[in-house]
């Protein structure tokens, strides 16, 4: 299997688990990490270390080296009142 076609494969099986992610929480919007940093005005960096600390929620779905949140979930967060650093 060449380059493209290893890297169309991969595509093809990251939207499939996000699909199957999407049912599950019952058509819930996924955010990106990038969407996610935007929202909360802070860095990868503080992400990756509230993420270890466990100050905010894991990923609802991973794929490869990609992370999804349900808007619900991060709404959820924020209402329950978010742990600043």
């Amino acid at each position: 299997m060449n380059r493209d076609n290893k890297e169309k494969a991969k595509i093809a099986e990251l939207e499939l688990q996000l699909a199957n992610t999407h049912k599950k929480n019952k058509g819930g919007r996924l955010i990106k990490r990038s969407e996610l940093q935007r929202l909360l005005g802070i860095s990868s960096v503080t992400l990756y270390r509230w993420l270890r600390k466990g100050v905010f929620p894991a990923p609802d779905a991973v794929a490869g080296d990609k992370s999804y949140w349900l808007l619900s979930s991060f709404e959820a967060w924020v209402d329950g009142g978010s742990k600043n650093e």
